[in-house]
């Protein structure tokens, strides 16, 4: 019994480590997607609508 919880208690420190990454990693690339320069590289969904992204 011991040993299953060491197990779960590391994997949910591992799965815990890899929502906040995940969540990191989504904030920058949303900040990113502000600057048209950097969302003309990054998506291509703005060219195939037809209506570039304006402010």
């Amino acid at each position: 019994m011991k040993q299953i919880k060491r197990i779960l208690t590391q994997v949910e420190r591992i799965l815990l480590r890899l929502c906040i990454v995940l969540f990191v990693i989504l904030l920058v690339v949303q900040f990113l997607l502000q600057f048209p320069a950097i969302r003309a590289v990054i998506t291509t969904i703005d060219t195939l609508e037809g209506n570039p992204y304006l402010r």
